[in-house]
């Protein structure tokens, strides 16, 4: 006799997202949730703000989406 299993599942994506001049962080943590909308209950968590370039290039290439 089959059965149905809930299991609940969390998963995290990191997102880069390139803020221009007159946008806000808050903005691109909107921008990043919304992108997610639909794949379940989203919550973001804090923002980092990077502005080494170094780190930025790192990031990016480890980013799972980034929003330009």
């Amino acid at each position: 006799m089959s059965k149905w299993v809930e299991v609940p599942v969390t998963i995290t994506k990191v997102f880069m997202v390139k803020v221009e001049e007159g946008e806000t962080v808050e903005e691109a943590v909107e921008w990043a949730v919304n992108d997610c909308m639909g794949d379940g209950e989203v919550s973001a968590g804090k923002p980092h703000i990077v502005t080494d370039e170094l780190t930025v290039k790192s990031l990016l290439a480890c980013a799972d989406k980034v929003i330009q």
